[in-house]
């Protein structure tokens, strides 16, 4: 194998499973119970990473299929944020 000029990857998030959450909607809630969560964004992250190895992107990424939105992974875990009251 040779090696590219330029290394591939991917910027943002793929689409969430629509067995994970509702497609197509920002913050949209997870469809699984909680006692199946984490094993539901596993799954959702390997199929995402072997969508993105059959395409040959040289540095796959976990699809960020475990976070609802891109900034959630931070921001969840700042005290003082009220998810409650988000809007768009």
């Amino acid at each position: 194998m040779t090696a590219a000029l330029l290394a591939t990857t991917i910027a943002g998030s793929l689409p969430k499973p629509a067995w994970l959450a509702q497609p197509a909607t920002l913050w949209a809630p997870w469809l699984l119970a909680p006692e199946l969560l984490a094993e539901g964004q596993r799954d959702a992250v390997l199929a995402a990473l072997k969508e993105q190895e059959a395409a040959e992107i040289d540095i796959v990424t976990d699809g960020e299929q475990s976070r609802q939105h891109f900034v959630h992974g931070f921001l969840e875990h700042i005290q003082g944020i009220d998810f409650s009251r988000r809007s768009h």
